[in-house]
């Protein structure tokens, strides 16, 4: 559209070269700046401590949680609500041996015990509260008396069963302000953490934090530099050169440039000698114009 006027002259695919080594010179400057930039990434490396921490901890507590929720899960596969995995084949860890059966509370409050963790012996007679061995005859079969027991919970546990829910969990405020009068440090729900056992695992959930934490400072820094360096090398980079760079390019800045710019604004011949033409018969036309209002005066 701007160049139709000079279509027959060079300048058209003059200033397309020129721009075109423009573009390629800034892109090739800006890649080999999205190279640099990329490269400082190699080595973990940043200022901002506070964000990496808050996002350490925030992490570390998440993996601990998750940690506990799997191990209590384990330990309390028949639990209400917890998984259980029925096609997990037996191993040894799931039977106790003999020693710790025999140490075991339940073992040693059981009528079979004697004082000193032996069995009785033939005269001594059992407790009254004992559980009786064999089944009590009650018009049931033995199948349903089972089910029975195993359905009805064990007496120190019907009090709990029969608490509302909502005393089942405790109030978080007043236990954090109790444990801060009692001198622990703790402030919030993420410093409860703290006051759990140690897992052996412990280190290997605190690398994953950091890890987490640091890809999260990371690509926060590198979403902004990135699109920031496209910015200013390549769109504000063309913008500043395009000008300088034509005017070098189609040879305006030496002695002969009056002699250049007339070869590139030279119009098209064809254009020129139909224009001669008609202003011959313009220059014609008023001629003769002239000679007739001379004639009638």
């Amino acid at each position: 559209k701007h160049f139709g006027r000079f279509a027959r002259t060079t300048l058209l695919d003059t200033v397309f070269a020129i721009i075109q080594r423009l573009i390629e010179k800034r892109q090739d400057e800006t890649v080999t700046r999205l190279k640099w930039l990329i490269k400082l990434e190699h080595r973990p490396y940043t200022q901002n401590h506070h964000y990496l921490s808050s996002y350490r901890d925030k992490y570390l507590s998440k993996y601990r949680g998750e940690r506990r929720k799997k191990n209590k899960a384990r330990e309390e596969p028949g639990r209400a609500g917890s998984p259980v995995n029925s096609n997990r084949a037996p191993t040894p860890d799931m039977f106790p041996s003999l020693d710790s059966f025999m140490q075991s509370p339940q073992t040693m409050n059981s009528p079979l015990q004697g004082p000193r963790g032996a069995f009785p012996s033939r005269g001594t007679p059992m407790r009254s509260n004992s559980t009786p061995l064999m089944p009590q005859r009650t018009g049931m079969p033995p199948q349903q008396q089972q089910q029975q027991q195993q359905q009805q919970p064990p007496p120190q546990q019907q009090p709990m069963m029969q608490q509302p829910q909502q005393q089942a969990q405790p109030n978080i405020e007043n236990l954090l302000s109790q444990l801060s009068a009692a001198g622990y440090p703790v402030k919030s729900h993420s410093d409860l953490e703290r006051l759990f056992a140690s897992d052996p695992y412990e280190e290997v959930m605190v690398v994953m934090a950091e890890v987490r934490a640091y890809w999260q400072v990371a690509f926060k820094r590198i979403i902004d530099i990135l699109p920031l360096a496209i910015d200013e090398d390549f769109l504000c980079g063309l913008e500043q050169e395009t000008m300088d760079t034509l005017m070098e390019g189609l040879g305006m800045v030496g002695a002969d440039n009056s002699a250049r710019a007339a070869e590139f604004l030279a119009e098209d011949p064809e254009i020129v000698e139909q224009r001669d033409q008609l202003a011959a018969k313009l220059a014609r036309v008023e001629d003769v114009f002239g000679r007739l209002s001379k004639f009638k005066s």
